[in-house]
């Protein structure tokens, strides 16, 4: 049985894939680009996996691969099954779909709230359970921010619940198709910490975030906001926005928050969860990737 394995996190926009060593967690190698799911005709997964891991398998063909995200949606490699809440890891490695024709590469479920007020993911939660495990926590409440920022809470090492907020994509959307980006170069944007809790402030005092977000024209307008600056104002309305509404869902408790993302989310969603009074405990997502899998490879070997 090969000591390693080849972790994939495919998403929308982006392709990430380590070699791991799985008995220590280590990381031998890794690699990304831009070949992300939009960017990909379901005919086009098989040659993009060879072009991101090809030299991998070369020398070591035997290697198998676990692929986690959009991989699996509608619109992927092949669609892979949601699980419902809640799941354990061990849910998770007994469903592993194996991709049609293609030898030692499995695609990871996602996971999926049933009932009336249904929700989905896919790809954060084995960062959910790769989080879990570096935070030694057996129950948690999680934020996993991007284009679609989730809320997840742990309890008994299982996944019950989660919630997601729209939050990246409406931030995109709105200034590169909306009156609030027109006229402004999106390259020319510069990150402004001012700004950012300028939005924060005004998505803590109104209550209307449709309302809120217009500010950012009028501010433009009115001289009061540098146009270099609009994208992190409108990034500290809408954090703040989602925060403050995850905030009445799953008030601070004295336990820390983990606040798993890239480094580029963790000063702006840091700073708008402590001032909503959360303590705060970061892990890297990629870290938490592809601790999660590592988790799900070592369990379907025991099987």
């Amino acid at each position: 049985m090969n000591s390693k394995a080849i972790i994939v996190d495919w998403g929308t926009t982006a392709f990430k894939a380590w070699l791991v060593e799985l008995s220590s967690g280590e990381i031998l190698a890794s690699t990304s680009n831009n070949m992300g799911m939009s960017q990909l005709d379901s005919i086009q997964f098989s040659e993009a996996l060879d072009q991101s891991i090809g030299c991998w398998k070369e020398t070591q063909p035997e290697l198998t691969v676990y692929m986690a995200g959009m991989v699996g949606a509608a619109g992927g490699w092949c669609l892979a099954p949601q699980l419902p809440t809640p799941l354990s890891l061990h849910d998770l490695s007994k469903n592993l779909m194996q991709v049609p024709n293609q030898k030692n590469t499995w695609i990871i479920p996602g996971a999926r709230v049933p009932g009336n007020n249904p929700d989905i993911m896919r790809g954060e939660e084995v960062q959910i359970f790769g989080g879990l495990k570096l935070s030694g926590k057996e129950q948690a409440l999680m934020c996993l921010p991007g284009t679609h920022s989730k809320w997840a809470q742990i309890k008994d090492h299982q996944l019950v619940n989660f919630v997601t907020s729209m939050t990246g994509e409406v931030h995109q959307v709105m200034l590169q198709h909306s009156v609030l980006g027109k006229s402004l170069v999106l390259d020319h944007q510069t990150a402004s910490s001012e700004a950012f809790e300028a939005g924060l402030a005004e998505a803590d005092c109104e209550t209307n975030v449709l309302h809120t977000m217009f500010s950012a024209r009028t501010k433009l307008l009115g001289g009061s906001l540098d146009e270099h600056q609009v994208s992190d104002y409108l990034s500290g309305i809408l954090i703040g926005a989602e925060v403050r509404s995850m905030e009445k869902r799953f008030p601070p408790e004295s336990k820390p928050l983990v606040l798993i993302s890239g480094i580029a989310l963790k000063a702006p969603y840091t700073k708008a969860l402590e001032r909503a009074g959360y303590r705060v405990e970061w892990i890297d997502a990629g870290t938490a990737s592809c601790e999660g899998i590592r988790e799900i490879i070592n369990i379907t070997r025991t099987y």
